[in-house]
């Protein structure tokens, strides 16, 4: 059985991905490796966010990209998503749709509001009103608190680990949760690969 239910932030599949074509330029190869390796392993229960694959698309469209480039990006993507699904992650569907959002993609995002929109809608606010925080990440937390399985909509996994390389964003999580101003997250634990390998 996995020791570990984890959530991973779309950084942590890009270093992989860095890591595997030898651009990596961080500081930490070797818990990157031993993550994966762990993972191989079947030490963790790995969920992200399907925000992460809207993120993806929308970098593919941003019109500064040369269009001769789109089809070398959509190879790199498709690249990462092999890498998850290597890792066995499953994915969380995403809580707050809304028709307006680049984030609600109707082939990979967007559903009918559930029971819980509002609050999750609520959340996602809060989360992207904190300094260090994108609109991006609001999403992805959002999807961790309130989002479900993507096979099975009644299914909610009990994450324990949220996963980041994104400095900014672990900072800023960890601020509000030692302020007491994100009960949602006062379970869970904000670290980076590193933190979570060293914690095996």
């Amino acid at each position: 059985m996995p020791s570990k239910v984890a959530f991973l932030d779309y950084q942590v599949i890009d270093h992989l991905h860095r890591m595997a074509n030898g651009i990596y330029k961080g500081q930490h190869v070797d818990a990157l490796r031993l993550f994966e390796f762990e993972a191989l392993m079947g030490h963790y229960e790995l969920w992200m966010a399907e925000i992460t694959q809207v993120e993806m698309i929308i970098g593919r469209e941003n019109p500064r990209i040369d269009p001769d480039r789109i089809p070398e990006f959509a190879q790199r993507d498709q690249a990462k998503l092999a890498i998850a699904e290597r890792l066995g992650v499953r994915w969380l569907g995403y809580p707050c749709s809304k028709t307006d959002d680049q984030y609600s993609r109707l082939d990979v995002s967007f559903r009918i509001a559930g029971p819980d929109w509002a609050i999750a809608e609520a959340f996602e606010q809060r989360i992207e009103q904190m300094p260090g925080v994108s609109v991006g990440d609001a999403r992805q937390v959002a999807s961790l608190i309130y989002g479900f399985d993507d096979a099975d909509v009644s299914f909610r996994p009990e994450i324990q680990w949220l996963v980041t390389e994104d400095e900014p964003l672990r900072a800023a999580l960890r601020r509000e949760i030692n302020a007491g101003q994100l009960t949602e997250l006062s379970q869970i634990q904000v670290v980076s690969v590193a933190e979570l390998v060293a914690a095996s």
